[in-house]
This record gives C-alpha cells, structure tokens and sequence, in this order.
C-alpha cells in the first residue's frame, strides 16, 4: 500500500523528484534506526519494529513507485536518439536492481547471521544494516547532488 501512496503524492502533491527526496531521507533514517537498535549489548526491539516496519515501508513505497518513472521521463520517445538510450536505461536499471538484491541476499544475509572475516556474529546485523545506510546515504547524495540535470 505504500507504492501507492508514494506515486499519489508525487503524481498530486509534490511531484516525483520532491516526493523521492523526502520518501529517500525517511528510509535513510530508517535504515540508520534499524542499525542503532540491533548494536550488541543495546538491542531495542521496539525501535526495529518501529524503524522497520513503519519508516523503512513508507521510505520504501515513496522510492520505488517513482524512481523508475522518473528515469523514464528523462527521454523524448518523439526524438529517435532517445529511444536506444531509454533502452539502455531500463536495462542497466533491471540489472542494478538484481545485482543488489543478489550482494545483499547472498552475503549482506550471510554476513548477518554469521559475520564476515573481522566481523563477528554478534555484529552481523549492526554491520549489515550499516553497510546498507552508508550505501543508501552515498545513492541519495547522488541523486540529490545532481538534481540540477533531471527533466522534472
């Protein structure tokens, strides 16, 4: 449900870049919350259940019901040197999307649950989730620090 309410607030309120800025720093919070409240020896049960279950959703839903949309406006399908590009871009898409769920399903998974090299168990999730807010925090910096080039 939160796809939908992120495409209605870009599509009627803000649109898509505002909302994915906004929905970006709400899932960026949730993410740095979620790794706070699993350090050892502070675990918050309530705030993980909070941070995961109620911001990281929303942050989530306002990101990819417009992320891809927004990329697909930056072409003229009318101009015939658009079309091959918007191609190419929904491919390299695809593939980053996939090739993030396999880093992430096969060793940030792996790595919470059992460490990883210098990382010890009990630092898996802290470190797991660590690693996904630094990735999330660079993503936003980017697409914030560019923001000046989008076709809005």
């Amino acid at each position: 449900s939160t796809p939908l309410l992120g495409g209605y607030v870009a599509d009627e309120l803000m649109g898509r870049f505002k909302t994915i800025a906004i929905f970006g720093i709400i899932y960026l919070i949730a993410v740095s919350m979620m790794s706070y409240s699993v350090y050892p020896g502070q675990e918050n049960k309530t705030l993980f259940m909070f941070s995961c279950f109620g911001l990281l959703s929303l942050g989530s839903g306002g990101i990819k019901a417009n992320v891809v949309t927004l990329g697909g406006d930056q072409f003229d399908d009318r101009n015939p040197a658009h079309v091959p590009q918007k191609e190419q871009f929904f491919n390299y898409f695809y593939w980053s999307i996939n090739i993030g769920a396999g880093v992430s399903y096969g060793y940030l998974a792996q790595m919470a649950t059992n460490g990883s090299g210098d990382i010890p168990a009990e630092y898996g999730f802290f470190w797991s989730f660590t690693i996904c807010a630094i990735a999330l925090a660079f993503a936003l910096m980017t697409f914030l620090g560019a923001s000046g080039r989008y076709i809005l």
